[in-house]
């Protein structure tokens, strides 16, 4: 009966084991709906909205995602500026190679309420590429994103 019941136990033990662990392994993985919330946020930010490239009638004209693998934004979320949806593109040679302009995501962490995410924007290929380093905090109220705190550094 004892081992009976010790078995009962071990089995009840590993069942509430595997379903917190499923559980927080599952809370990890943020919603692609609030990602793309909260990066659209960030390639919205108006620091960056001086170096975006435009044509001859100020349209912005249009950018890129490039990315490592593993990918830390899905490539099948929907981004837009200007309203041209931004184009995802593995790396597949060195950086400054790359002639057109571009956002590098580095990090991207989204909780219930708060999100940080950390991105480079490569741009003005024509004169040297030059790059723009952004650290952005985002805080969630009532299912709307907005950025609590940024740093901006050329």
């Amino acid at each position: 009966m004892a081992s009976t019941k010790t078995a009962v136990m071990r089995k009840l033990l590993l069942f509430i084991i595997l379903f917190f662990g499923a559980q927080s392994v599952f809370a990890q993985e943020p919603d692609k709906g609030q990602l793309t919330q909260v990066i659209q946020k960030c390639i919205d930010l108006p620091a960056l909205q001086q170096a975006f490239p435009v044509d001859n009638l100020g349209n912005v004209q249009q950018l890129h995602v490039y990315y490592y693998h593993p990918v830390l934004v899905p490539t099948d979320i929907l981004l837009s500026k200007g309203g041209k949806t931004l184009q995802f593109n593995e790396v597949t040679q060195p950086l400054i190679e790359i002639t057109r302009p571009f956002f590098l995501f580095h990090s991207v962490n989204v909780e219930r309420n708060t999100a940080s995410v950390t991105l480079s924007f490569y741009y003005d290929h024509a004169n040297g590429q030059k790059k723009i380093s952004v650290s952005v905090a985002l805080q969630k109220t009532n299912d709307t994103w907005s950025i609590s705190s940024s740093t901006i550094s050329n």
